[in-house]
């Protein structure tokens, strides 16, 4: 049949069509069929033999494995269903509850079809104790399409994002996430977990046990009893979660908690002695080890179909395996031991069956690889960034960076928030990285997923030094790293959030590297143990093959330029309108170029436009927006004036771009580290006060001595050839560097993270900025 003809059963097409989606059939199918009813004649067709499911709510492996003469009679499972009286569809469809909770309904050919016809007319109600339709629908974090189940929605896509169906699923992961938090302990780096959810009168000290052995796999390790265990006493341990109530004697709540908790690629293995749970296990294509107690009656193992579902089944004795034998149940191929023998405690039990789940290669993979050079010295450097737009920081990272590794330095970007807001700000911007990057794998969302994956990431690659710089939420890791990983943090701007970043981490940093002289005066006068420390290391953004050559002749009328963003806010853009009124005023004729953008926040993006109207209309004020990199350099090669008119820099790599180009700047007099580069008067102006008539004269007077100008100009770019090249400024990090990872080898013995202890630092030995309790939301850690 051509996939874009209609059914030729209409019928059969009408009934089967209550339980078919189209784009759940076509992702298994690898097929864009052009029309639902192509899509429901394929599956009618061949689909269903080749073992392709038609909708989310209906599992054919459960189905037939519950009326095993469906599978013998070789016709379609679904059709079956349909026809026959209401039977189980589904592990997660809870009929009984549903027809309980939902009142009287209409009777259709099954229960299963009245909820999924019911939801599409909007009519929420609850089929399973642990999934509410109204909850799930106001707590999703992603889209449900109009009419859709909402259980078929989270076993389609909600379960993957970490989405909760009730209120009590979701304090369990809650609880999980929070029991987790070794991930955020020096030392104790998580890449993935083992779950164990056990029923609470049996394997309590197992689980107890195996919390020591999981951190030698740098596995996180969390308990879910389905009741307290007698010896648990009234305060569970770490990494432990008690549950209580009657709701988890249903089967399908037991299979939905399961579920839920093996359904990101957090979860490495689930061990469990509740056989309904292997079904969540095998929906979600986790590992799963069943736990036979040695007083489990076969019927209640059900060895057939849990050992079709469980990975492994791991008896406690020999003799509960005849015991399940001489009830007729044959062995099962993938049976294990973990006998218990004379001597031996839980230890010992959970190490044995930890070597089993590597022997299966459950576990593969999840050690840490340390990667050292050939040589044996350290050479890894990491970056973590945020993002990539057009900022300062970024800029001299690269041309650093770039330089960096030319010195046989391995550096590398890792972006910690989530690809899809990386790449745009890549996008806005026109522009990726030229240095080697990528995007942090996190196993969970959030700013704590994020840390645990980047203490992960930097544990991975030591011996290696951590470069920190403007990501002040994933600087904050810093506190709970090794001394295998050295630290340097790069205080760039003379603001309140960097100082704040050092006096809070810079006792745990090899070195803090300041981009001022008067940045690490500041840094000693707020922590003189921290500015012992702290080393002057220039920014730049430049290399020696962007300084321009001879600079020529002023142009016929005034050029003045100015790069960056424009924002009110530290920058002053709006004073240029002032600036250019006060120009007027000489009869002077001038261009002022103000090339970038203005982020929506600020109040420069609504004023600027309407208060340099009549210099736009003029041609006195212009606003090319963003251009790319070499076409600034062009600008400023053809401009007489770089003007900064900040409150406030650290070493702004405009004015050195600007130098470069023999562009001579003129800028605000600021406690900043420009008078470590403008010598006011030889190769640049420095004015300080905001009296813009003076401003004016100044700048007049200047573009009127052409001399004098072409003389501050060669000073200007003699000043960045000699000291503020990206070959001198990399010779300075890479001395610093090759210091840090001595260190590293020995001699550096990072001091205690400064918590509040675990019971009640949320985030273990990660130390958060300020901002973290803002109410406000952090772009791509949502």
């Amino acid at each position: 049949m051509n996939r874009d003809e209609s059914p030729r059963q209409p019928d059969a097409a009408a009934s089967v069509g209550r339980l078919f989606d189209r784009d759940y059939y076509a992702a298994q199918a690898g097929v864009a069929f052009a029309s639902r009813e192509a899509a429901l004649a394929d599956y009618l067709e061949r689909g269903w033999m080749q073992g392709l499911e038609p909708h989310p709510l209906f599992d054919a492996r459960w189905y037939t494995r519950a009326n095993p003469q469906v599978a013998d009679g070789g016709a379609c499972p679904l059709l079956q269903f349909l026809a026959s009286a209401d039977a189980e569809a589904s592990p997660y469809f809870d009929a009984e509850h549903f027809s309980r909770s939902s009142g009287a309904l209409r009777r259709r050919s099954s229960t299963l079809v009245d909820y999924v016809e019911n939801a599409a007319r909007g009519k929420l109600s609850n089929p399973n104790p642990l999934f509410s339709d109204e909850f799930y629908l106001d707590t999703t974090t992603s889209d449900v399409r109009v009419g859709e189940a909402p259980l078929a929605h989270y076993l389609r896509q909600g379960r993957f994002h970490g989405d909760a169906g009730s209120s009590l699923v979701a304090r369990v992961l809650e609880r999980v996430r929070a029991a987790e938090r070794g991930g955020l302990e020096r030392g104790r780096p998580v890449k993935r977990r083992v779950v164990f959810l056990l029923r609470g009168d049996r394997n309590a000290d197992l689980a107890a046990a195996a919390q020591g052995f999981l951190g030698e796999h740098h596995l996180g390790g969390v308990t879910v009893f389905l009741q307290a265990p007698p010896e648990l006493g009234p305060v569970p341990p770490p990494s432990t979660v008690v549950l209580d109530g009657d709701v988890f004697a249903r089967p399908a709540a037991r299979r939905l908690l399961a579920l839920s908790l093996a359904s990101d690629h957090t979860t490495a293995l689930l061990v469990t002695d509740v056989p309904d749970a292997l079904v969540g296990a095998r929906t979600a294509r986790v590992p799963a080890y069943l736990l036979v107690a040695d007083d489990a009656s076969p019927a209640e193992v059900d060895l057939t179909h849990s050992a079709a579902d469980a990975t492994r089944v791991v008896f406690g004795s020999r003799a509960a395996v005849r015991r399940h034998i001489a009830a007729g149940v044959p062995p099962p191929a993938n049976i294990a031991l973990r006998e218990h023998r004379d001597g031996e405690g839980s230890s010992e039990l959970i190490s044995s069956l930890l070597g089993l789940a590597r022997r299966d290669q459950v576990l593969d993979g999840s050690k840490l690889e340390r990667r050292p050079s050939r040589d044996g010295a350290i050479r890894k450097v990491l970056v973590p960034c945020a993002d990539w737009s057009v900022s300062g920081v970024n800029t001299a990272l690269e041309a650093i960076g770039l330089d960096l590794r030319r010195r046989g330095w391995d550096v590398e970007i890792v972006f910690t928030r989530d690809r899809k807001h990386v790449e745009q700000t890549m996008s806005a911007n026109a522009r990726t990285p030229r240095l080697p990057y990528r995007f942090l794998e996190r196993r969970r969302a959030g700013v704590d997923g994020m840390w645990e994956a980047l203490i992960v990431e930097f544990e991975r690659h030591a011996p290696c030094i951590a470069l920190l710089g403007y990501d002040f939420h994933a600087n904050s890791v810093a506190s709970a790293l090794t001394n295998n990983v050295g630290t340097v943090l790069w205080a760039q701007s003379d603001d309140a959030d960097y100082y704040e970043q050092t006096y809070r981490l810079g006792r745990y940093c090899n070195a803090v590297v300041c981009v001022s002289e008067q940045i690490r005066d500041t840094v000693t006068h707020i922590h003189p143990g921290i500015g012992s420390r702290s080393h002057v290391i220039h920014n730049t953004s430049v290399s020696e093959r962007d300084i321009a050559p001879q600079r020529r002749a002023r142009s016929s009328r005034l050029r003045i330029v100015y790069t960056g963003r424009l924002v009110q806010q530290q920058k002053r853009i709006l004073d240029f309108v002032e600036l250019a009124d006060a120009l007027v005023a000489t009869g002077l004729p001038f261009i002022i170029d103000l090339i970038g953008s203005s982020p929506p926040h600020d109040e420069a993006a609504a004023l600027l436009p309407v208060r340099a109207a009549a210099h736009i209309e003029r041609g006195t004020i212009r606003l090319p927006g963003v251009i790319p990199l070499g076409a600034i350099l062009t600008e400023l090669r053809s401009s007489d004036l770089f003007v900064l008119l900040s409150d406030f820099e650290g070493m702004p790599l405009s004015v050195i771009e600007a130098m470069a180009a023999g562009c001579v700047p003129v800028v605000a007099e600021m406690r900043s580290g420009i008078p470590e580069i403008i010598d006011s008067g030889r190769n640049g102006l420095i004015i300080s006060g905001r009296d813009y008539d003076n401003w004016a004269r100044q700048i007049t007077a200047l573009w009127s001595d052409e001399g004098r100008l072409l003389e501050m100009s060669a000073e200007a770019q003699r000043t960045v050839r000699e000291g503020f090249t990206a070959e001198r400024i990399g010779a300075q990090f890479d001395a610093l560097l090759q210091q840090v990872a001595a260190e590293t080898s020995g001699g550096f013995e990072r001091p205690p993270a400064l918590t509040w202890g675990s019971h009640r630092a949320p985030f273990g030995d990660v130390l958060p900025p300020p901002s973290m309790y803002r109410l406000t939301r952090v772009p791509g850690l949502a």
